[in-house]
């Protein structure tokens, strides 16, 4: 089998490769959109409180979409990627997703480890919702905190609310719950205003560890430091660029993980096997080893088998490594293995590697 999985901290984990070990690095590390995590998501920290009913600051502890992994900062360390760097070749490109926001930090500390930033790819896509909170549905609530709730009714073939005191909940643009009734001169001012905009792209950096010589000595001794141009090239034969965008590559990159890709997995993350098929083959000969020290459900795994490359995961989360073992299932079933047929296996019978 062409796949490893170490289960732990990679900051743990990764001081026991070998130096100059892998040809590449491809990972989707934490977003650590959520910082009040650090004040209320510790297992030392007392119960996370807030005004009113909404539970806010309870939820957002958990982080990410209630994930308590996108806490913290270590994305965002130095020290993480000097790990990184120490066991890839000279030369081995690294690629990491980011989020808009604050990527800028994770290129930071990808620099600061030692990698040279070569460039930043941009993933577009059209589907995915606006996490943004409505103005106008905010005020209302806040100009009519303490009166009376009255009973539900339509509003333009919708359930509407007089009052509600869910600011994550009903008052959230993208929720497809009920509305809240705008009806103060205060809240009607700021109809249609929002705090966001819907998210459409994410930013995927593209480093390299410095070569040893040229590019040509690096590449005739580490067998990196080179992009695979010619197999990354566009359906319609033009070179690749730095935009991926599924509506000018169809057939070429999925919009989003599907199904069958997600294999029933709860992580808010996973990323089309397309994708991850076309960034391993840009960085990575066939044979080679890639690295991804935040697993997550194992997709870089899958797309290194395909591409005929080795993968060593390291995850952290317990509860992901069933997906990382279902996958690995799937996988060695071949493509006609249902995966209904998967699910229905014991954990005993699944028979995937750990080391």
């Amino acid at each position: 089998m062409n796949w490893k999985l170490h289960h732990g901290d990679c900051l743990e984990v990764l001081p026991r490769f070998k130096a100059d070990h892998f040809h590449s690095c491809v990972t989707d590390p934490p977003y650590h959109f959520v910082s009040i995590i650090k004040r209320f998501g510790k297992q030392s920290s007392a119960p996370a409180k807030s005004n009113g009913k909404s539970g806010v600051y309870k939820r957002v502890s958990k982080g990410f979409l209630g994930n308590g992994w996108d806490g913290g900062s270590v994305a965002f360390q130095p020290e993480t990627w000097k790990q990184v760097f120490r066991v890839l070749k000279p030369g081995a490109f690294l690629v990491a997703f980011g989020a808009p926001r604050n990527y800028h930090r994770l290129a930071c500390a990808i620099e600061d480890a030692g990698f040279e930033i070569r460039d930043t790819l941009f993933w577009f896509f059209r589907t995915g919702f606006p996490k943004s909170y409505n103005t106008g549905q905010q005020i209302e609530k806040k100009v009519t905190t303490g009166l009376e709730r009255r009973p539900n009714r339509k509003l333009d073939g919708k359930t509407v609310n007089r009052f509600s005191g869910h600011p994550f909940g009903e008052g959230a643009i993208g929720n497809t719950g009920g509305q809240i009734e705008l009806t103060t001169p205060e809240a009607l001012e700021w109809k249609g205003w929002a705090s966001a905009l819907k998210p459409c792209y994410e930013p995927i950096i593209l480093a390299r560890k410095p070569l040893i010589g040229s590019i040509a000595d690096n590449v005739l001794k580490y067998g990196t430091g080179s992009l695979n141009v010619d197999a990354c090239r566009l359906p319609d034969g033009s070179w690749p660029g730095t935009v991926l965008h599924d509506s000018c590559l169809r057939h070429f990159l999925e919009v989003k993980a599907d199904k069958d890709e997600r294999i029933g997995s709860d992580h808010p993350t996973v990323k089309p096997l397309a994708l991850m098929r076309w960034l391993v083959r840009l960085t990575t000969r066939e044979g080679g080893k890639v690295l991804d020290p935040f697993a997550g459900t194992g997709i870089t795994a899958e797309a290194a088998h395909y591409e005929g490359s080795r993968c060593t995961l390291i995850e952290k989360e317990r509860r992901y490594l069933i997906d990382i073992k279902r996958r690995m299932d799937l996988i060695s079933a071949g493509p006609f293995k249902r995966l209904d047929e998967i699910n229905s296996l014991k954990p005993q019978d699944r028979g995937a590697l750990f080391v």
